[in-house]
């Protein structure tokens, strides 16, 4: 099960990466609820990983960001951003999905709460 569910995550992967307009398909149709509840849920390594960079291509589309804030999933982009074993596309992704979540004011102290200008300035 655990494998069928891996597999649909890097198809998805895949789609999210080639081009943004499957980046707005998948949030409009509510994608990126979708992967904050699986997130939320105790997933593997490798799921986990294919869904925080899911997570960090779909957050660049302003419509995401409402939902990443009201959902709680401003953490996982942090989680992304600062985690040593993601790719560095997608980390630099999560890093400029927090910079356009900052321009937000709900999501300021959210941001400084997580931890989320070490992990920027770490980047830097």
């Amino acid at each position: 099960m655990m494998l069928v569910v891996r597999d649909c995550l890097k198809c998805i992967w895949c789609l999210v990466n080639l081009c943004n307009e499957n980046r707005v398909v998948i949030a409009t149709n509510g994608g990126s609820e979708i992967v904050v509840n699986m997130l939320n849920s105790s997933v593997d390594g490798v799921v986990r990983r294919y869904l925080l960079e899911i997570l960090s291509a779909l957050s660049l589309l302003r419509v995401v960001w409402r939902e990443l804030i009201s959902l709680g999933g401003v953490r996982f982009l942090a989680e992304e951003a600062s985690c040593g074993h993601g790719h560095m596309l997608s980390r630099e992704r999560a890093c400029q999905a927090i910079g356009l979540l900052g321009v937000t004011r709900r999501a300021h102290r959210m941001l400084v709460d997580l931890g989320a200008i070490d992990v920027l300035m770490e980047m830097l």
